[in-house]
């Protein structure tokens, strides 16, 4: 289901299914008339979301979808696990592969994006492999460079950046924290590691699980998605 409020985010604030029977609903994002993309997973595609409320399909065979983001141009930006790889699709709905190895090696299954003030893209890959540990990359605004910005967590999934594009938060699944990083420059960070939030300390019914999702909004406020195990008793939340 894809939900909206047309007020500020309050405990009050009225929200409306815009979207339903969505099959496996991962990132979505809006371009600044205010179209929102989502990607359903077990679908293989992107949807779109007119500002009239139209839904339509913008993208198909698309496999292992996760994080959607728009870039300054209009094109929407996505990750696929199945391959991994980070591609673009322009409006007109044509594919442009931008990155899926580092140093010659594929990516294992790439998870969430965040484009950067500088039209850069950090993205978290959790998966594994002999070859390629658990990373957060950088795509170079040029997409000509692709670099490994760290490989200290043991599973990151959710990214985003503050508003200002000074701080980067990426959460780990495998220990439920989001780490805070200061940048030193695009691609380059200060430090790595510093804790920023951690469920147990602070969301009630949380402690056991890791954010699966995380974004900021232009005011700086970060949220986070959790999703519990279908045998749990507590549900899943922002």
């Amino acid at each position: 289901v894809v939900l909206k409020t047309d007020s500020p985010i309050q405990p009050s604030a009225p929200v409306t299914a815009v979207a339903t029977n969505l099959q496996s609903g991962q990132g979505v994002a809006s371009d600044p008339t205010g179209n929102v993309f989502f990607a359903e997973s077990a679908a293989n595609k992107i949807s779109e979301l007119s500002t009239s409320g139209q839904l339509s399909t913008f993208k198909t065979n698309l496999t292992g979808l996760g994080g959607v983001k728009i870039d300054a141009r209009g094109n929407v930006v996505a990750v696929e696990s199945n391959p991994a790889q980070v591609v673009s699709i322009s409006p007109l709905g044509v594919t442009t592969v931008l990155a899926s190895k580092f140093n010659d090696i594929p990516f294992n299954a790439p998870n969430s994006l965040w484009i950067d003030p500088q039209g850069g893209i950090y993205v978290t890959d959790p998966g594994t492999s002999p070859s390629q540990p658990a990373s957060v990359y950088y795509i170079s605004p040029d997409r000509a460079v692709v670099s490994r910005v760290n490989t200290g967590l043991a599973q990151p999934t959710g990214i985003t950046g503050s508003a200002d594009g000074t701080m980067l938060y990426v959460s780990d699944a495998a220990t439920s924290a989001t780490q805070e990083t200061a940048w030193r420059a695009p691609g380059h960070l200060s430090f790595f590691g510093s804790p920023f939030f951690h469920p147990s300390s602070t969301v009630a019914g949380a402690s056991a699980f890791a954010p699966t999702g995380i974004t900021s909004s232009f005011v700086s406020v970060i949220f986070f998605t959790f999703a519990c195990p279908v045998a749990s008793d507590r549900p899943a939340m922002v």
